[in-house]
């Protein structure tokens, strides 16, 4: 003998097939699942602004000699600066005058830790010391358009010749400015 039960009923007692299909059914329908399906999309999006980082060794000419070499020839020393900006950045790269008292961005000052003299320096974006390095963009920084890897630019440094002084240790502080 054979019993039909209604969906309702196989419902309302657990009653299924192992392949999911109620008893007395056509077959083909699951329980849970009408085949219908909505979709929808959404954007992702981010911007990468300009940004740079900028970090500087210090500059150490060493001994400057007044009555021997120094006497005539510029004491010369080299230090780098490490920039490092989003690819594509264009930027210019100052030096202020420093800090000490008198210095301008074409001749900077040394101070002396014990006394009021000072030493005069030059700073320059160039090996040969012909591009002086100020603080203006556009007129005497240092331009340039980022690879996005760390760059390393080098400052060139003279203490001119000729200068009577007193024997102390002379020091001063440059700010390094990158505007992009």
């Amino acid at each position: 003998m054979k019993i039909a039960i209604s969906k309702a009923t196989a419902v309302a007692f657990g009653l299924f097939y192992a392949t999911g299909a109620f008893a007395g059914s056509s077959g083909g329908e699951d329980a849970g699942d009408s085949g219908e399906s909505d979709r929808t999309t959404f954007q992702v999006s981010a911007s990468v602004a300009e940004s740079c980082q900028v970090t500087a060794n210090d500059l150490s000419f060493g001994s400057y000699d007044p009555i021997g070499v120094n006497a005539t020839n510029n004491l010369n020393s080299s230090s780098n600066i490490q920039l490092t900006c989003t690819v594509g950045t264009t930027y210019d790269v100052g030096l202020n005058q420093g800090t000490t008292s008198g210095g301008t961005t074409t001749t900077r000052k040394m101070k002396a830790a014990n006394g009021s003299d000072t030493l005069n320096y030059k700073l320059f974006q160039n090996s040969s010391r012909s591009i002086n390095w100020g603080n203006s963009p556009g007129s005497d920084t240092k331009s340039g358009t980022s690879s996005g890897t760390n760059e390393t630019i080098t400052v060139y440094g003279a203490v001119l010749s000729g200068q009577v002084i007193d024997n102390d240790t002379y020091s001063d502080v440059i700010t390094v400015t990158v505007t992009y």
